[in-house]
């Protein structure tokens, strides 16, 4: 039998560096600064394209972060569908302002989703990201979601029911 601990209170000193641990006693870790989001639902219940270059989907964000040394923490919630069988649908954020730079590959984007199509021509797919972008700027920073199709079929964003969130998040340093 292991006697039971209470963490809260029975755990003191530091951790060696050996097993594991920082050897230190204390540290201040990251903290959220600031959340701003950007969350509703698009006209016709989807944006689609057959492109396979990058093309904006009109939802964005914007930040300022209030120390340059800030991280942005971008996270995407939506449901996507590919229309063609095994297609993929690919997703990159752009920040927009106050320049436009594809922050994600420019082949793959940030994420990739596999839709397998299936026999009745359609598959839908829910989907939550994260991205991390480091401005170094105290200036506004605008994020966006573009998407394209992986194999030229009809790659559908915002699919249930048109419904989407992006959120960005200032990590403090």
């Amino acid at each position: 039998s292991i006697p039971a601990t209470n963490l809260a209170s029975g755990v003191t000193g530091t951790l060696a560096t050996t097993n594991g641990g920082t050897g230190a006693t204390s540290f201040t870790p990251g903290k959220i600064g600031q959340v701003v989001f950007n969350q509703g639902t698009v006209s016709g219940s989807h944006i689609v394209t057959t492109s396979t270059s990058f093309v904006g989907t009109g939802i964005n964000q914007g930040i300022t972060c209030s120390a340059t040394s800030s991280k942005v923490l971008i996270e995407v919630y939506t449901g996507m569908m590919a229309s063609s069988t095994d297609d993929d649908v690919r997703l990159a954020i752009y920040r927009t302002s106050p320049t436009n730079n594809n922050l994600s590959n420019a082949t793959y984007g940030a994420a990739q989703f596999r839709i397998e199509a299936g026999t009745g021509g359609t598959n839908y797919n829910g989907t939550t990201f994260s991205f991390i972008d480091s401005p170094s700027s105290t200036v506004g920073q605008v994020y966006e979601v573009y998407m394209r199709s992986g194999g030229g079929g009809s790659a559908y964003f915002c699919q249930v029911n048109g419904m989407y969130r992006l959120t960005c998040k200032e990590i403090l340093a």
